[in-house]
């Protein structure tokens, strides 16, 4: 929200920002005290936005106008106290900004006060931070609607009002917030009755929107503070030795090692040099997270050969995501050779141990190679059903197109179309495909235009939900 309204904030003047006479001229203003540049500057420098992004020197910009009074850059040094960027963290300081901004009436300040004072990071305070919050509501901010919701519907902390929490609930639901709307989408995820169709479209949506906050970064969420890339060193001495005695030797691999040791990792991530270490004495979980570093280029280069030999390694002791990650490299020829007997061998191994992500290639495996083959799609089918009820979106539609075509099983167009909904409102765009085909061809429904374009929008619009990643 916080970076979305600086994002807003900056992105007028950003052409401006392209010519250097300009941004010298806003500089100028900055530095003579005009607030309104001293924000802009400060949104730049987080953005990275004409300018090379330097949390340094956008806090410091942000003090300028929140030494001014300015309730905005207050609430945004709050954050950058709380979690220490371009400033030594500092909770008490934190504490000063929030509440410098949260007197002067702005919600996302409000809001962030309260979710401060029940953190545990200052003194816990929770009639202040429901306090906060209420003023929060009193401007019709969505994230202290959420926040006080369930304390009204369960009496936690305040006099119980169950219709008043469900308000609240729904208003932030109506305003898109996304802990709500994905809250909302999985009420609704599972339609029932002749209005289920209609339920199960909006879960859709609701459910497009919370995906989107996954990938956004809002400055007043304390709990969800943005990734700071920092030095590794290494944590474990005897790597070290280990991995600098061979580069001393000239092992290329060893050099390669040192060389993305160097790399900003995320939070406490090892060094690649600590996993290979690791990996090298045995242990299958390093085994795994080294292959996944070379699957990914992780802090290594990207090496499909070097994924698939340590993958192998773990895999045949047993770790079930390994043997899961060969299948699928070697199934679908990710940087390999193509080895289908392989991959389905290892996919099976997997299956075996109650991998649903595996169940669902392996019956995906089966019915493509053997779809003559009546076991074969008796087996299928069992794995879909497996891996559908525990989640793996994929299994919903291939389930559901096995009740839909009579593979492995009779026919079944309710089972059908209840699979295909489940799926699609988890994004799965072929399951609004085949629920828009069922509708326009009255295929166990009474046929209903309407509805197929609603879901034939949902598949092939711009906007359609991507399938997630099982």
């Amino acid at each position: 929200m916080i970076f979305k309204t600086a994002f807003n904030c900056f992105k007028k003047y950003r052409d401006r920002l392209k010519n250097r006479n300009s941004f010298q001229k806003l500089v100028s203003a900055a530095r003579e005290g005009d607030v309104e540049s001293q924000l802009q500057l400060g949104s730049a420098y987080i953005l990275g936005t004409g300018v090379v992004a330097d949390h340094t020197l956008a806090a410091a910009w942000y003090e300028k106008a929140a030494d001014q009074g300015d309730a905005t850059a207050q609430c945004r040094l709050g954050s950058f106290y709380y979690h220490g960027i371009g400033v030594i963290r500092d909770f008490k300081e934190a504490k000063r900004y929030l509440r410098l901004a949260a007197e002067q009436g702005l919600g996302e300040a409000q809001t962030a006060l309260g979710d401060l004072l029940l953190s545990g990071k200052v003194q816990v305070c929770k009639a202040d931070a429901h306090r906060w919050y209420e003023k929060a509501i009193e401007q019709k901010f969505a994230p202290a609607m959420f926040r006080m919701w369930y304390p009204y519907f369960k009496g936690k902390g305040v006099a119980r009002d169950k219709k008043k929490g469900l308000a609240l609930f729904l208003a932030a639901v109506d305003q898109n917030y996304p802990p709500a709307a994905r809250i909302q989408s999985e009420k609704l995820s599972v339609p029932q009755g002749k209005d289920g169709v209609s339920d199960a479209a909006e879960a859709a949506r609701l459910h497009a929107v919370a995906e989107q906050y996954e990938s956004s970064w809002p400055w007043f969420e304390l709990d969800r503070p943005p990734v700071a890339a920092r030095p590794v060193i290494y944590q474990n001495p005897e790597a070290e030795k280990l991995i600098r005695k061979a580069a001393a030797d000239g092992d290329p691999a060893a050099l390669e090692f040192i060389e993305g040791s160097r790399q900003p990792q995320e939070g406490n991530a090892p060094s690649p040099a600590d996993v290979w270490y690791e990996a090298r004495k045995g242990d299958t979980e390093a085994q795994y997270k080294l292959a996944v570093m070379f699957r990914l280029g992780l802090g290594l280069r990207r090496n499909a050969a070097k994924a698939v030999k340590w993958f192998a390694k773990a895999a045949e002791s047993g770790h079930v995501e390994s043997q899961y990650a060969l299948a699928q490299i070697l199934l679908s020829g990710e940087g390999v050779r193509p080895n289908i007997d392989a991959g389905t061998k290892w996919c099976r191994m997997a299956s075996d141990q109650r991998h649903y992500g595996a169940m669902a290639m392996l019956g995906s495996v089966l019915t493509n190679r053997n779809l003559d083959d009546e076991e074969s799609c008796r087996e299928a089918r069992k794995l879909f059903q497996s891996a559908a009820e525990n989640g793996v979106v994929h299994a919903m539609f291939r389930l559901g197109l096995a009740y839909r075509l009579g593979t492995g099983g009779p026919v079944s167009a309710d089972s059908a179309l209840n699979w295909f909904r489940r799926g699609a409102v988890k994004g799965n765009r072929d399951c609004c495909m085949c629920l828009a085909e069922m509708f326009e061809a009255g295929e166990g429904v009474p046929p209903d235009q309407k509805e197929a374009a609603k879901w034939r929008r949902l598949a092939e619009g711009p906007t359609a939900p991507t399938e997630p990643q099982d």
